[in-house]
């Protein structure tokens, strides 16, 4: 059965059924009408008739549809009109591809080369930014070419002057939309609100414990690794925090730059600022989950917590006895040693505690600090309030072993026990 074969335009019109090759094969460039109603390139003619033709690139059979048959008119095309057919073009060196395919894989090339010439020159990190190349080399150089105009503090990168800024000017504008609490930077924005979503995306790969901040896991981190990368200049003793080291460094230099603006007394940490602090407010956030007993400071809870648990980390090396605190230990050491570390400034006498001779200096002064609720007399020493206290109370928490007479004080529950001996 005779087929009709198809025409230059049914050619045409399979070839734009695949991608590029209506482009490629047929660009419309090359090709103009005549006025005898054919279609001719600048080297060859193509007849639009229907009249079936045995010679030119139009004439096909019924599979040129399939990629063999567009492959086989390709490669006749391309060898019949040569380098015309190069349609697409780069962007950046004008060099001219047939196909599109190699026109993408002729840009990655560019891309490559773009990233080579990317890379931090000190340390190979490649960057998809000149911008963000040049901020990084800065890290390396040193250089801080942002200067903030009213402390002359310079940064390397404008973003951290321009939070720098905002301690200046106090403007906070990324706020919390749990608690409205702001900040000056994104960053501790992120942060604060892992503390309402609990989220803790920073796992330590030794002990799995989380954190919310990576710069917590990095410091929890050193832990593990004993590393202590702050060295006090002076001493040469070491620190795995910066902030250890900052209030290390008070010790050498004197400073106490933090006050309480109560009683104006100064302080060489922040921490002990606020611990002091609870003493004019009588705050005590700190509760035990056993007993409720309320402490105005983390460290005096931890201690107290020891007690429930019947905990005694802290050994003598000479009589081996126990102690839940460390300070514990110390003044009992000196019990054998007779050591007395702590001397008054006034009489010069020596005492091996210093509480002790906290209470002692309180006999220069004249100050008594703790008063009986009751009656407003004055004690230079708590224990002495409290036994006071008792005769108000009437209570005698010191009895007698032997006839169970009762008493406010030890003191004088041990005269009375002597009585019985003598009697013996």
């Amino acid at each position: 059965m005779y087929q009709e074969p198809a025409s230059s335009y049914s050619v045409g019109k399979q070839m734009s059924s695949t991608d590029n090759y209506s482009r490629t094969i047929l660009p419309e460039d090359n090709w103009k009408t005549t006025s005898s109603g054919t279609t001719s390139s600048t080297s060859g003619t193509v007849s639009t008739s229907d009249t079936p033709s045995t010679s030119g690139i139009a004439s096909t059979s019924g599979t040129s549809s399939s990629y063999y048959g567009i492959s086989h008119h390709r490669k006749s095309f391309l060898h019949r009109f040569g380098e015309s057919t190069k349609a697409f073009k780069c962007e950046i060196c004008r060099k001219a591809f047939s196909r599109r395919a190699n026109l993408r894989n002729h840009e990655r090339d560019h891309a490559t080369e773009s990233f080579k010439n990317l890379a931090c020159g000190f340390c190979g990190k490649v960057f998809s930014q000149r911008a963000h190349l040049l901020s990084h080399e800065r890290v390396h150089t040193g250089e801080r070419p942002f200067s903030c105009a009213i402390c002359s503090k310079s940064f390397n990168q404008r973003a951290h002057l321009q939070n720098h800024e905002r301690i200046h000017t106090g403007i906070k504008p990324y706020a919390c939309y749990v608690c409205r609490k702001a900040f000056s930077q994104r960053a501790h924005l992120i942060c604060h609100e892992r503390i309402h979503s609990g989220i803790k995306p920073y796992v330590c790969v030794v002990c799995c414990k989380a954190f919310s901040q990576q710069a917590h896991l990095i410091i929890h981190e050193r832990i593990h690794s004993g590393v202590k990368p702050y060295q006090c200049s002076i001493c040469s003793k070491a620190f795995s925090q910066r902030v250890h080291l900052t209030n290390h460094e008070c010790v050498h230099s004197g400073q106490k730059p933090y006050s309480c603006f109560v009683c104006s007394k100064t302080f060489s940490q922040k921490i002990h600022l606020q611990n002091h602090e609870r003493i004019h407010c009588g705050e005590k956030p700190f509760k035990c989950s056993i007993c409720d007993k309320a402490f105005a400071q983390s460290a005096n809870l931890k201690k107290h917590e020891c007690m429930h648990m019947g905990l005694k980390r802290f050994q003598c090396d000479i009589c081996s006895k126990e102690f839940t605190q460390r300070v514990h230990l110390i003044n009992h050491a000196c019990t054998h040693t007779k050591c007395k570390l702590f001397y008054c400034e006034v009489c010069k006498k020596g005492f091996t505690q210093r509480a002790n001779l906290t209470i002692h200096l309180l006999v220069h002064s004249g100050e008594k600090p703790f008063k009986c609720d009751t009656c407003q007399r004055g004690f230079s020493q708590r224990a002495n309030l409290k036994k006071h206290e008792y005769t108000h109370t009437a209570d005698k928490p010191f009895s007698c072993a032997v006839c169970s007479k009762g008493f406010t004080q030890r003191v004088n529950m041990q005269k009375h026990m002597r009585s019985h001996t003598r009697e013996e």
